[in-house]
Parts: C-alpha cells; structure tokens; sequence
C-alpha cells in the first residue's frame, strides 16, 4: 500500500512538473516567431533606405562609370540588385550594385558590376568613401 501510494505520488509529481514545462515551451514558440518578423521589417528599411541612399548618389556614380569608360552613354541600375557585402578580408563592408551600360546607338555594353563604401557605414550611409568597378575596358 505505501509502495502504491508513493507511486502515485511520484506519477503526480512528473505530470505536474511535465505540464508546467510545455507552457513555456510553447510560449516561446511563439515569441521566436514575432521576433523574426520583426527583424524582417527591419532588414528591408534598412535595405530600402540603403538603395533610397544609392540612387541620391547615381549621378555621381554614373560619372565615376563615364569617366573610367569613354565609350558610356547611358548607365541602367539595377536597384534589386543591391547587397551588402565586404571587397575581400580585413575591408570595410560596402554596396554591390549591378548596372548595364549603353554606348552609342543604345548598344549595350559588358556589363558592370560596382562596390560603393559609404560614410560612416552600410547601416547609416551618409556619404560615399570610395567606389570601385570591374569590367572596366
């Protein structure tokens, strides 16, 4: 009889404790869940307000392009385009940007890809530090 009781005790002490544990697991659950949807609004502000950032500085990008090209008469941002990235090891990150480039006649022209380091970082740009750009001629 003791051994029955203490049994049942033992049984009724684990269910308890088993139940009070799901609670929070599930309300956990649940606050994973808001938090990541809130970090995916926030990346894309962030995103928008990086690529609202780019195209304030086309002109001066699009002059950077024509003067290392002479052959350059129009230039085409590709604005979905943008991603942060670093330009290799122990270098500050930047902006990658595709575009495509026409000459004369509208004949499209290789195309280019671009890494724009902003002042004073991706996450608040301010001002551009440097660009640089491949398949130059």
């Amino acid at each position: 009889m003791k051994r029955t009781l203490k049994l049942l005790a033992l049984m009724l002490i684990f269910t308890s404790i088993g139940g009070c544990t799901v609670k929070p697991k599930e309300q956990m659950k649940q606050d994973k869940v808001n938090v990541s949807s809130s970090t995916k609004g926030d990346t894309e502000v962030l995103k928008q307000k990086q690529v609202n950032f780019l195209k304030k500085h086309e002109s001066e990008i699009t002059n950077y392009i024509k003067s290392n090209d002479p052959e350059v008469v129009r230039v085409k941002y590709d604005w979905d385009s943008v991603k942060v990235e670093d330009s290799g090891a122990f270098t500050e990150s930047g902006f990658d940007i595709r575009l495509k480039v026409y000459g004369d006649n509208d004949k499209e022209l290789n195309g280019y890809s671009f890494f724009i380091v902003p002042k004073p970082n991706v996450e608040n740009p301010i001002s551009i530090d440097s660009i640089s750009g491949s398949n130059f001629p």
